[in-house]
């Protein structure tokens, strides 16, 4: 009974009834929009952090993800590394050097993280040598070349 009466009253005033139907589409229309793009948006965000910075895998000494000190190094890293490399899996191979540093001009200073990697083994597994704006990457006959970003 009291869904008949219900029923009916929504149609009693149509204009009314109409408006509604109307807002409610448009909200869940939006609400599927924004849900979709951020979603997309956050995916990309982990696909660019793969391809530039992460890449698929990545191998600590654990006591280094506590405390990031240079003595914290992975013992036999070549020969782990050339293990790594024989599995048919793995497309790439690189070693890297990842220190907190600081860095100061004259006004300012910030804590900057210092990645020291083999060029040439790091184009296997990340894109940041595509991302260069200016300059080059590591091509220059330089005594210690760096790339910012």
């Amino acid at each position: 009974m009291i869904f008949s009466v219900a029923w009916k009253n929504v149609f009693r005033n149509k204009p009314r009834s109409l408006i509604l139907l109307v807002s409610i589409t448009i909200g869940l229309v939006g609400g599927l929009f924004y849900m979709g793009f951020a979603n997309g948006m956050a995916q990309q965000q982990i696909n660019n952090a793969i391809k530039i910075y992460v890449s698929d895998l990545q191998l600590h000494n654990p006591k280094f993800l506590l405390n990031e000190e240079l003595q914290y190094l992975i013992e036999n890293a070549e020969a782990k590394k050339a293990k790594i490399k024989t599995l048919p899996e793995v497309a790439g191979v690189c070693s890297r050097l990842k220190l907190p540093a600081m860095i100061a001009t004259a006004k300012t200073g910030t804590g900057v993280s210092v990645i020291g990697v083999n060029p040439g083994e790091e184009k296997t597994v990340t894109e940041i040598h595509d991302k260069i704006i200016s300059g080059t990457y590591f091509k220059a006959q330089l005594k210690n070349p760096i790339v910012i970003g």
